[in-house]
């Protein structure tokens, strides 16, 4: 069997179909459609993958820009076309990203089966133009399952958290000479970082509590602006951290409410304060911390409300309570959906024999 992934634009949606195409490549031939000048193109081949790009614009923006996408979207369908017809898949599967609406289209007017995966708790503008005439939708949030009876749709989960479980490394994390007695908390805002969190995180890092250690994410982009700015010997800054391979030994994580992330808290019980990022379509960070809020497992701060002591009464709070800190963690793996990957497994077997 051969089937192709079409997904792309953020780390949301590339990882946890990577989690899930790693599974899948030992019985089914894959292929990755994505971008041309997204982080998809350099992140997919490095772990293997075939990978195919396209050229879209995106269809967020004003009234021009929007009908520059459109144009876009029918010259890309005339590509995505000439991949399939070339690649013959039984099942294009598309992870979010707008460079998956036309491979979807294409492949659905071709009868080819398709399916999707939504991570967030939110349905995304592509998903939703595709969701009618797709086999099969796989979500991660109960909420979807009361917005759309079907019984296509499958509260499954999302593949990361399978592979967050088995990730840690015990070598990586000695390599990274911490503190063996003092609490770690770790700060990571999204795959890119984040330059409206980093200049608020300055100013918290040089007057951290020396009570903790703290391990900063900084990103890339940002990491030699920033770094020499924060002079506080008990902050360790990084450009970049494989964090699955450390998760487990991290007593708080201070992140965003991505979909990825949140999947990985919960499969790990985790303690966490999310502080959702204001500028990402439709605000669906914040309805994915929503869903933790509701439950009592995760702590939540607007970023517009993040403050050295707001963020130091927050830190205290949970790591200065056992009790609190347990409670956030027992409610966050009640959430968690370990078996995600096997249950997807079964899905897709279901889809491509119906």
């Amino acid at each position: 069997m051969r089937i192709l992934f079409a997904t792309g634009g953020t780390g949301g949606h590339i990882y946890p179909a990577l989690a899930l195409a790693k599974r899948l490549q030992h019985k089914h031939e894959i292929l990755f459609v994505g971008s041309d000048d997204r982080m998809e193109k350099t992140i997919i081949p490095q772990h293997g993958f075939a990978f195919e790009a396209m050229k879209i614009t995106s269809y967020e923006g004003n009234v021009i820009q929007r009908i520059q996408a459109l144009t876009s979207v029918a010259k890309c369908m005339v590509v995505a076309r000439k991949i399939i017809k070339q690649f013959k898949p039984d099942l294009v599967m598309g992870f979010g990203g707008y460079i998956s609406l036309p491979l979807l289209l294409v492949a659905q007017k071709m009868n080819i089966k398709t399916m999707i995966h939504e991570q967030n708790s939110i349905m995304g503008k592509t998903n939703q133009l595709v969701y009618k005439k797709t086999d099969g939708v796989i979500v991660c949030y109960k909420n979807l399952l009361n917005e759309y009876k079907d019984a296509k749709v499958r509260l499954l989960g999302n593949p990361r958290a399978s592979e967050i479980i088995t990730a840690y490394d015990d070598e990586y994390y000695q390599a990274l000479n911490l503190s063996a007695t003092k609490q770690k908390v770790l700060f990571v805002m999204g795959s890119q970082g984040s330059v409206t969190m980093n200049h608020k995180l300055i100013d918290f890092f040089n007057q951290a509590s020396p009570e903790y250690e703290y391990l900063y994410v900084i990103g890339k982009r940002d990491y030699l602006k920033f770094r020499d700015k924060i002079t506080n010997k008990n902050i360790h800054v990084y450009d970049y951290l494989e964090l699955g391979k450390i998760l487990k030994n991290i007593d708080l994580i201070v992140t965003r409410a991505g979909a990825t992330t949140v999947s990985e808290i919960t499969a790990l019980g985790m303690a966490s304060i999310l502080i959702p990022s204001p500028f990402v379509a439709h605000n669906h960070q914040n309805f994915n911390a929503n869903v933790l809020i509701k439950e009592k497992a995760s702590v939540r701060i607007k970023e517009e409300d993040v403050t050295v002591d707001r963020l130091n009464n927050c830190i205290s709070q949970v790591l200065g309570n056992e009790i609190f800190k347990k409670t956030l963690q027992e409610n966050a793996l009640k959430l968690g959906t370990p078996n995600a990957i096997d249950d997807i497994l079964n899905y897709i077997e279901e889809i491509l024999n119906a």
